[in-house]
């Protein structure tokens, strides 16, 4: 399963906020308030947060050779397997 390529982008839309890649939106949120706002932001980012996670696990692993079974290899490794539907 592979999921859209960012950069992602929240456009207002008036009723509420679209998180959109170029043309394709990907997801409609129809409110408007801090809260919903927040949540857009949020989901625009995932395919950063996602490659950032993705590098972080990298460099603990390799640089500073945290053990693979380490509470913060886990919690990572929990983090990417939500995203990977597994």
């Amino acid at each position: 399963m592979t999921h859209t390529k960012g950069p992602w982008k929240v456009v207002d839309v008036g009723d509420g906020f679209r998180i959109a890649k170029d043309n394709l939106i990907l997801v409609s949120i129809y409110n408007r308030d801090e809260t919903s706002e927040a949540n857009a932001r949020l989901i625009a980012a995932a395919p950063e947060m996602l490659e950032a996670l993705e590098n972080v696990r990298w460099w603990l692993l390799e640089y500073e050779k945290a053990p693979p079974n380490s509470a913060v290899i886990s919690e990572i490794d929990e983090a990417l397997r939500k995203v990977k539907g597994e």
